[in-house]
């Protein structure tokens, strides 16, 4: 059964989510390791010089808190929150838009410690969009009902499916070259139950 779109917003737009601002470290690798790069660069640097030990530490706080920010402000530029519009059945992220059936990979984004727990799915198409819907923080769920069916709605009419390569062209091995990704059976159940810590996952993650 579909959502009924006059529901929706005045422009019919539906924010999935609401993202907390370190979103980016804990989803994109890349920050992370910015991060952690710039802080041994600085360290290696003034290790060179006779600065007191209580001085680098300071020092290598103050990097890590500047590059922190910087990454995080970048990351949330390349990945703005994520929209969806029924009636138009497009989904968009920032100013770039694609339409539901254009959708064509869904990817488990999770990061995990001992008590905690983040879930994200990705939406991407072939042609370079991209959208990140976070379903689980650490303090709990993120997104209301209304969301959730929307974001079904989303997946429903999508084209999602594991992708193929080359020396795999019937996607035999599907799950094995490409690990992360999600069948649309997949990604429909991790909406209606974002997994908790202790609760498994959909497909083996390797966060």
């Amino acid at each position: 059964m579909g959502v009924d779109p006059s529901a929706d917003a005045a422009d019919g737009w539906v924010r999935l989510g609401r993202p907390p601002w370190w979103t980016p470290i804990v989803f994109f690798p890349p920050t992370l390791l910015a991060l952690i790069l710039s802080d041994i660069v600085v360290v290696s640097g003034i290790s060179r010089h006779p600065v007191p030990f209580l001085a680098r530490v300071g020092i290598a706080c103050a990097v890590g808190v500047l590059v922190l920010g910087a990454t995080a402000v970048i990351s949330r530029l390349l990945s703005p929150p994520t929209m969806a519009n029924l009636a138009d059945r497009e989904l968009k992220a920032g100013r770039r838009v694609a339409s539901f059936a254009d959708i064509t990979q869904a990817k488990l984004r999770a990061g995990t410690t001992r008590r905690r727990r983040s879930i994200a799915v990705e939406l991407k198409t072939d042609h370079g969009f991209r959208a990140t819907v976070v379903l689980r923080a650490p303090s709990g769920r993120l997104r209301t009902d209304r969301e959730a069916a929307v974001l079904r709605e989303v997946v429903e009419r999508s084209s999602i499916r594991m992708p193929t390569s080359p020396d795999d062209p019937r996607g035999a091995f599907a799950r094995y070259n490409f690990p992360d990704n999600l069948t649309k059976e997949d990604t429909l159940a991790l909406i209606e139950k974002p997994p908790d810590v202790g609760d498994p996952l959909p497909i083996a993650s390797r966060t």
